[in-house]
């Protein structure tokens, strides 16, 4: 999948030119990029790669990121939604090990249940697993709870 699937680079790349005030031409030589190619990468007839992203940024002065349309908070968003479940299973005794050093090598986290006093080891997967199984519990507990109350 491109990029121009996700988001219209070209466009993104037109928008914040004329922010600056600059010329197609200016900012093809200021990235070294050929004016034809640009001109390409405006009508989103052409992708720009990885490393074409990065210059067309740093001419812009703005991050690959803002380029790509992607918002700050869009991207903290994944940090908040752990640091919320983080928060809630330590609420309920249990509290996440990021560095869980094991003799069983394929386990690089885990998570210690204060009640029983024991630390399961786990693998990343098993983690993701392991949230996605909380997530799921929370949300069918909150039905449960929203049909009871009839609402």
């Amino acid at each position: 999948m491109g990029v121009n699937e996700l988001v219209q680079i070209g466009t993104r790349i037109k928008q914040l030119r004329k922010e600056k005030g600059l010329k197609q031409k200016d900012l093809a030589d200021r990235t070294q990029i050929p004016y034809s190619t640009f001109a390409n990468y405006e009508n989103n007839k052409r992708e720009p790669s990885q490393e074409q992203i990065k210059k067309i940024a740093v001419a812009l002065g703005v991050s690959e990121y803002e380029l790509l349309g992607i918002s700050t908070e869009q991207l903290l968003q994944p940090l908040k939604d752990e640091a919320t479940l983080l928060s809630y299973l330590s609420s309920i005794g249990i509290e996440y090990i990021d560095n869980l050093y094991s003799e069983y090598g394929e386990y690089d986290r885990g998570v210690y249940w204060k009640s029983e006093n024991i630390t399961i080891p786990l693998t990343k997967e098993e983690f993701e697993i392991f949230k996605k199984n909380v997530q799921e519990d929370v949300e069918k507990e909150l039905e449960r709870m929203k049909q009871f109350k009839k609402i």
